[in-house]
């Protein structure tokens, strides 16, 4: 079964911030349904967008938008 939110995160952007953010995002999700996965070299975030099918929310916290907007136009 898919989480209600997926939160796809780049954990080397602003040199290591967003890796810093991951107990507020926890926190701020703890009453839902939801998962938390890195990216772990470019184009990851593309990857896991498509296959998140199912989630009702999908966020891409930290590093450009070009990742995003390619996710999000197919």
């Amino acid at each position: 079964m898919k989480p209600d939110h997926l939160v796809i995160v780049n954990p080397q952007a602003r040199h290591g911030e967003t890796e810093r953010l991951l107990p507020v995002i926890e926190r701020l999700l703890a009453n839902s349904s939801h998962e938390i996965v890195s990216t772990r070299s470019p184009g990851d975030a593309v990857g896991l967008a498509a296959a998140a099918s199912g989630c009702d929310v999908v966020v891409a916290a930290g590093g450009a938008t070009g990742p995003c907007t390619r996710s999000s136009t197919g």
